[in-house]
């Protein structure tokens, strides 16, 4: 895998990006999508698990998830 904006191959992978809440606790950052947006209770939201690469030459951060996670959000997606 090459980086996106310089195109080195010096790469950190599965670098994880997490969020601080309550007394310094962490929890893994997410990206959600919720089934039924319009809704004011259960919207049937889904999540996946955010994950970095980092370049280490130019500092440019990478995000991705695990294909279970992008093809449940797109299912989602899909069926609004």
């Amino acid at each position: 895998m090459k980086c996106v904006q310089c195109q080195s191959e010096r790469l950190v992978y599965d670098a994880k990006a997490v969020d601080y809440f309550d007394m310094a606790m962490k929890r893994p950052l997410k990206l959600e999508l919720d089934s039924n947006p319009d809704a004011w209770l259960f919207k049937g939201t889904q999540a996946g698990e955010l994950n970095a690469s980092v370049c280490v030459d130019c500092g440019f951060v990478m995000f991705s998830m695990a294909k279970e996670d992008a093809e449940k959000l797109y299912r989602i997606q899909n069926a609004r």
